[in-house]
Order: structure tokens, then C-alpha cells, then sequence
């Protein structure tokens, strides 16, 4: 093996130093990146721990709202399919007093949530304008715990009554408290 000149042993020198400088940039961006992300993990963390001190803050309204589900929300039910028919009677009769008629009703699948369970069904009905918007109004209440999930409502254009008229297809689901909920 023959020994380097000078020129030689200059151009082996300055690419050795390249590689070395260059290495070490890569190494010192990677160290920087893993000091950025973790700046940015804390105060994700910062976030989350004033979020959850507020609701700390809120702990006693929350308990009088657990509360009041409690005492107020109908118990679990035994059957699911009872529950459906108490739910099912209880809108035909209140359409019925409105003259609102039923074109078609749905019974959906009991759903079960983490505090309460559901039952669901879904109807199409038609009639005056004015009674659906009434009756749909009065439809949820604070005591009767249901609520409308979904509600598709149009007039029908085709209709030869005198008064405006209205179909409407909508889901109403009513929830009964779970079994150690508190």
C-alpha cells in the first residue's frame, strides 16, 4: 500500500470532517425534535389538567344532576318489548288526539349506554301542519325522558286539503335508567 500525498491526505481529511459534521447535525436534530415533542406533550397535559380541574369545580352540580336522574329517570326494564309498546301507545294515543295520521311505525333494537338504556321507534305520519308542529313540540319532556333522534319533516305538496299539510318521519327514543347508575 502506498503512502497518501499531501493533496490527497487534505481531500480524505476534509471528507472524513464532512461525514463527522454531518452526522452530528442529524444527531442534533433528532435530539432536538425529541425535546420539541415532549415541550409539546406537557402542555397538551397543562390543557388537560385545567379541563379536569374545572370539572372538579363543577363536581357538586354534577352530583345534584346524578342525583335528581336518579330519583326522577323510570327504572331499567324488565322487557324490552314492553317498554316498545308503552312507547309505541303512548304517541299513537297522543296522535290520535291530535287527528294525525300513522302511515307506517318502526320498532328499533333496544340500545344500551354506559348509565341508561333505550328503546326507539320510528314513525311516518301525515296530517295538518299546524297539529304536527304542535304535537312535535310537545313530543320530549324533562319528565318523560325521550327525546326525538331524528326528524325528517316536509309538506306534501300533492295534498287537495284546504289546510297545509305535513309529513313527517321521526324517531323518538325513551330512556330508562341502568341498573347502578349512581
Amino acid at each position: 500500500m502506498r503512502h497518501l500525498n499531501n493533496r490527497e491526505s487534505k481531500l480524505l481529511f476534509l471528507c472524513l470532517f464532512t461525514i463527522f459534521v454531518m452526522v452530528n447535525l442529524l444527531g442534533i436534530r433528532a435530539v432536538y425534535k425529541a425535546l420539541k415533542g415532549g415541550s409539546g406533550h406537557a402542555d397538551e397535559l397543562k390543557l388537560e389538567l385545567l379541563d379536569q380541574q374545572g370539572w372538579l369545580g363543577d363536581k357538586e352540580y354534577w352530583q345534584q344532576r346524578n342525583q335528581w336522574l336518579v330519583e326522577k329517570m323510570p327504572p331499567s326494564f324488565d322487557s324490552a318489548g314492553k317498554a316498545q309498546g308503552e312507547l309505541v301507545q303512548f304517541l299513537q294515543d297522543s296522535l290520535y288526539e291530535q287527528r294525525i295520521k300513522i302511515d307506517r311505525q318502526t320498532l328499533l333494537e333496544p340500545e344500551s349506554a354506559a348509565y341508561y338504556d333505550e328503546v326507539a321507534v320510528t314513525l311516518r305520519i301525515q296530517g295538518e301542519a299546524t297539529k304536527v308542529n304542535e304535537w312535535l313540540s310537545k313530543l320530549q319532556g324533562l319528565e318523560r325522558f325521550q327525546t326525538i333522534k331524528a326528524l325528517k319533516l316536509s309538506l306534501d305538496l300533492k295534498s287537495k286539503e284546504k289546510e297545509p299539510q305535513a309529513l313527517c318521519e321521526v324517531t323518538v327514543a325513551r330512556w330508562f335508567l341502568r341498573g347502578g347508575a349512581n
